[in-house]
């Protein structure tokens, strides 16, 4: 949608990751001080970012900076959970830990599956007028 060559595919996934690992850098810097509105922050950034990209996503500048805006709050979002489930279980942080690994991973395979159910029902590569064989 944005007009990028196939080629810059692997630019776009190393500026996604760069910017993610910013993200989670600077949430660790600041979790601990400002735990409340860490996970609402991450969430409502992504949320923008989101919106960004489908306002403006066919714009390559537009949609380059909003995707880095929704990588650099992908990460913290797990992180952020998982630092509230050490305040929840105390006792039991493994379990804790890994009850919100597995609610993760479930909660990406739910959603991939759901997109990919709509995907084929309203047949979006003709919509697009795809190049790409669906």
């Amino acid at each position: 949608m944005s007009g990028f060559s196939q080629s810059t595919v692997s630019v776009l996934l190393v500026d996604f990751g760069i910017a993610c690992l910013a993200g989670v850098s600077i949430t660790g810097v600041l979790l601990d001080r400002f735990p409340q509105p860490a996970l609402p922050t991450a969430v409502a950034t992504q949320a923008v970012a989101m919106i960004g990209l489908y306002a403006v996503g066919t714009h390559p500048v537009a949609a380059v900076m909003f995707l880095g805006l929704m990588a650099e709050r992908s990460g913290p979002v797990f992180m952020v959970t998982q630092n509230e489930m050490l305040y929840c279980a105390p006792g039991r942080t493994d379990l804790a830990l890994a009850a919100n690994s597995g609610a993760y991973n479930a909660g990406i395979a739910a959603v991939a599956t759901l997109g990919a159910l709509v995907l084929s029902i309203a047949d979006v590569c003709e919509a697009y007028s795809s190049p790409v064989d669906c």
